[in-house]
């Protein structure tokens, strides 16, 4: 009873302790409830690190400002949780447990998987830069089964179900969960004594003083040789102009006169949205959750171009618009035809409608513009597409996403409410 009213004491004094500490002001704390009451997000988390030491980190409610009681929140890490799963891999690596390189196949062929040839071909590299060619989940594909999009290392297809493939690989090899190896080779060394998690995709709990300390943790070499850390940064498949996937972050180089770079990673769900970045070079990083809301990706935004130029810079590219070679010009009314409610596989629903004349789409964190090129058929970028079916009356049914060329994603359109 004595030790436990001594820990109870300790965590206490933890919390009233970090209450007195006095943080760092930074000039986006004058605008923070003003955009989590416009774009109505309930809360904020943000993690600053400045010349390699933890600078700032704090919780906000759009009502009641960075109270003490919600300081150590806990958040969804939503697709977060795969740089921290890269990094336990990378160290295994290290540890000649793996070899980026291998073939995942001898481990045990996956039997939902229908293409062997190419299950064959699979490695560990290829999953952690996302060339696995699997598709990101399962049940958004047309067929709801799990198969290759495109032959491994190939090109650049984002998948979950490859990292959760990976996962399942190593729990066989070390017998052991990935809670139990993710604590001794990330958690503990990295101190995140406020983290879970259960999948590699993105199932981790944490709270914005952990993710801080972990990204201290990769700017202080990542538990890895610094051979393999140059590795982690280095360009294995290409996304996009100025950017690319290393071993478990996007990467874009040059972003400012002192050529800094950045690796960065984001991460969404239904009402959360969250945004991690690391600048090596200069030793800094920010990082952003929000929940209770889906517009979180507005103030992530916000926040990270305020900081610095780099960050600016970063945005810049990201929010890049895609130019297509060729496009029809639709008049805004017949575009009317298109906008609505849509849903993916009976699990998730978006928008797709009109701005300034153009149409767009807002799916998974992401909004894009569509580009028309024929009748019902668009391109928002340079892997997808979008054709609309019609019924007999002529009105839009549903629509069909494409990913590289490959009929993807079916979705309903649904009723006007």
């Amino acid at each position: 009873m004595k030790s436990v009213l001594l820990i109870l004491g300790f965590l206490t004094l933890s919390t009233v302790l970090y209450s007195q500490v006095e943080q760092k002001k930074y000039d986006f704390e004058n605008k923070i409830l003003q955009w989590q009451k416009e774009y109505n997000v309930e809360f904020v988390a943000i993690g600053i690190i400045e010349n390699g030491q933890i600078e700032y980190t704090k919780v906000f409610h759009k009502l009641h400002g960075a109270t003490d009681s919600i300081q150590h929140m806990q958040f969804d890490a939503a697709s977060l949780t795969k740089p921290v799963f890269a990094n336990a891999v990378l160290q295994l690596i290290d540890s000649n447990i793996l070899d980026l390189d291998e073939r995942i196949y001898p481990f045990g062929l996956h039997s939902e998987i229908k293409n062997i040839d190419m299950h064959k071909k699979l490695t560990v590299r290829h999953v952690l830069s996302h060339q696995s060619g699997l598709p990101n989940w399962r049940y958004m594909t047309l067929s709801g089964e799990l198969d290759f999009y495109h032959e491994p290392g190939s090109r650049y297809t984002y998948s979950g179900e490859g990292y959760e493939y990976l996962r399942e690989i190593l729990d066989l090899k070390l017998g052991a969960s990935i809670q139990d190896y993710i604590d001794s080779l990330v958690f503990k060394p990295a101190e995140m004594y406020e983290s879970k998690i259960g999948s590699a995709a993105g199932g981790m709990n944490t709270t914005i003083h952990d993710y801080t300390k972990f990204c201290k943790y990769i700017m202080e070499g990542a538990g890895i040789t610094n051979s393999l850390y140059s590795t982690m940064h280095k360009n294995h498949t290409y996304i996009k102009p100025n950017m690319y996937y290393g071993l478990g972050w996007e990467v874009s180089e040059a972003l400012d006169k002192n050529n800094n770079y950045a690796i960065f990673h984001s991460g969404a769900g239904s009402g959360v949205k969250n945004f991690t970045v690391i600048f090596p070079k200069d030793q800094s990083s920010v990082t952003v959750f929000t929940k209770g809301g889906d517009n979180g990706l507005l103030i992530y935004e916000n926040i990270v171009r305020s900081l610095s130029e780099s960050g600016n810079e970063l945005f810049n590219r990201i929010n890049k618009q895609y130019a297509p070679e060729r496009q029809i010009i639709v008049a805004e009314k017949k575009l009317e035809d298109y906008v609505g409610q849509y849903q993916l596989q009976q699990k998730i629903k978006f928008n797709i409608f009109i701005d300034k004349g153009n149409l767009r789409i807002e799916l998974m964190g992401q909004d894009l513009m569509l580009f028309p090129i024929s009748k019902d058929e668009f391109i928002a970028n340079e892997s997808t597409s979008l054709r609309f079916i019609r019924d007999d009356a002529g009105k839009i049914e549903s629509l069909i996403i494409g990913q590289y060329g490959i009929d993807a994603f079916s979705c309903k359109k649904l009723a006007n409410q």
